[in-house]
């Protein structure tokens, strides 16, 4: 008996000498795999594609550049004013003038009473003047119902209510011809 017990713990242990040699081998073996992988991670930046992040970062540049672009005209392409350019055509309207340019001035309304004032149009704004307040270098000295005086030096402007020249349009639009309005504008 001693024999076979001899012979079954031998065999016990060679199983498991066997076994601590297999478990180290393939120990090693999945560790050097694992140690592979990890180098490669390392080098491998996922989703890294050289013709895709050239195409994103000229497509990011060119969004910064588009929105850090300012449009500007000098002249309002949107204006009505813009549209009546002839004088003629001005002339057959019953509009004498030429048209406000954005450095011309023109008197839009005139409020009466007790403190009046004008509303002038000059490089494209609205300005509401009283008497005393200077526009372009030009005083107001002088308001009432259809115009508006104004002094500059020894120079005098005299501004007259007149149809805005984008309303000139609207109506020859609307109508096919200008009446014009001989009352206060």
């Amino acid at each position: 008996m001693k024999r076979r017990e001899n012979f079954i713990w031998g065999f016990l242990i060679v199983v498991a000498i066997v076994l601590a040699f297999y478990s180290g081998i393939r120990t090693y073996t999945i560790s050097k795999q694992i140690r592979e992988f990890r180098l490669e991670d390392k080098q491998d930046v996922r989703g890294f594609d050289k013709q895709l992040l050239e195409t994103v970062t000229t497509l990011e540049t060119g969004l910064k550049e588009r929105m850090a672009y300012e449009f500007r005209t000098k002249k309002d392409p949107l204006k009505l004013s813009e549209v009546i350019r002839s004088a003629k055509l001005l002339a057959q309207l019953g509009y004498a003038e030429n048209l406000e340019g954005e450095e011309n001035m023109r008197l839009n309304l005139t409020v009466i009473g007790d403190n009046p004032y004008a509303s002038i149009k000059y490089m494209g704004k609205f300005h509401n003047l009283r008497v005393g307040d200077t526009i372009g270098g030009y005083r107001v000295i002088k308001i009432d119902a259809k115009q508006a005086i104004l002094r500059k030096g020894g120079r005098t402007l005299t501004l007259h209510n007149r149809p805005d020249p984008s309303s000139i349009a609207e109506q020859v639009k609307l109508t096919g011809t200008f009446i014009p309005n001989l009352g206060n504008y």
